[in-house]
């Protein structure tokens, strides 16, 4: 049995804008607003690479989730912390799918095609 925290493989879908938006405190626009583009500009001072995020407009990292909101829950828990998200159809990061209708073709997640581009070291993760 493998133990984890569950939050890891459907940090979107447990974020708390949707369950705002389950019970009508926020629209869908303003909880994916909330979740992309605000934290984005946020870090963008200490991190300018990010403002390559949250947003979909020509040059930028193309970070794309396709979901059906009426379907969206979190199925994972403390027993099953891999257990992935339902609801969510596709994931791009930069431009490459990480889940394609509903599955992960296992490829993992793409690196930045700028070299220079060491997100977690200018973030200070590492």
């Amino acid at each position: 049995m493998v133990e984890g925290c569950p939050d890891t493989p459907a940090v979107e879908p447990t974020d708390d804008s949707t369950a705002m938006c389950d019970s009508k405190l926020l629209t869908w626009m303003e909880a994916e607003r909330k979740m992309t583009i605000m934290p984005a500009q946020h870090l963008e001072q200490r991190a300018p690479m990010m403002r390559n995020k949250g947003r979909v407009k020509v040059g930028a990292d193309a970070d794309i989730t396709i979901f059906d909101p009426e379907r969206v829950i979190d199925r994972a828990t403390y027993e099953e912390p891999a257990l992935p998200s339902a609801g969510i159809q596709h994931v791009l990061v930069n431009g490459v799918f990480v889940v394609r209708e509903g599955k992960a073709p296992g490829a993992g997640y793409p690196r930045s095609a700028d070299p220079r581009a060491d997100h977690g070291r200018q973030l200070g993760l590492h």
